[in-house]
């Protein structure tokens, strides 16, 4: 009797022990994962707001609101080149390293298939000049909506509290900021 004792409390001890490293582990590991998903959806706002900055810049400081266009642009369109004689260069020549997919641009990494949200507002300033505005976005779920869901709850409920996107974006429709990302 004694000894089926000892061994429903070393059990117990052990059942105990497991709760409290996956109580720690929990967290550490959704970190670890929500940084390099982060990285990766980073990465790709950085390459819309390279392909948007080319498009700004040859259609009269205008953005787009539609991936097709950006996309077109990136892999139709030039740029000057002047070294000896002008030349043309494709923008996915130019901005892109060799192999990359234009067509991917639209996709949140990690989001099974979820486009980032893309949109554009035109504005006066007081001067009388137009302030063209660019926001691309997509919402944590979008990209760790497979992880712990009560670590995404954390997550927006923080950035709710500090009064912040509860995803990543870059550029903002309210305020100029150079289409800064949110991270940054």
């Amino acid at each position: 009797m004694k000894t089926v004792l000892n061994i429903v409390l070393a059990a117990i001890a052990v059942f105990l022990l497991y709760i409290c490293y996956e109580s720690v582990m929990g967290p550490v590991r959704f970190e670890e994962e929500k940084n390099i998903r982060d990285k990766a959806v980073q990465a790709r706002l950085l390459d819309i707001r390279k392909a948007q900055a080319e498009y700004s810049n040859t259609h009269d400081r205008q953005y787009t609101d539609n991936f097709d266009s950006l996309i077109y642009f990136v892999k139709k369109n030039g740029l000057e080149n002047f070294s000896r004689d002008t030349t043309w260069v494709a923008v996915i020549d130019t901005i892109f390293p060799k192999g990359f997919n234009a067509d991917s641009l639209r996709y949140v990494p990690f989001g099974n298939g979820v486009q980032f949200q893309m949109d554009t507002l035109t504005q006066v300033a007081r001067s009388g000049a137009p302030i063209c505005l660019l926001e691309v976005k997509t919402p944590y779920e979008a990209y760790l909506g497979d992880l712990d869901k009560q670590e995404i709850i954390n997550l927006k409920d923080q950035q709710a509290q500090l009064n912040k996107y509860c995803g990543l974006k870059i550029g903002d429709l309210e305020t100029a900021n150079n289409n800064a990302g949110n991270w940054e």
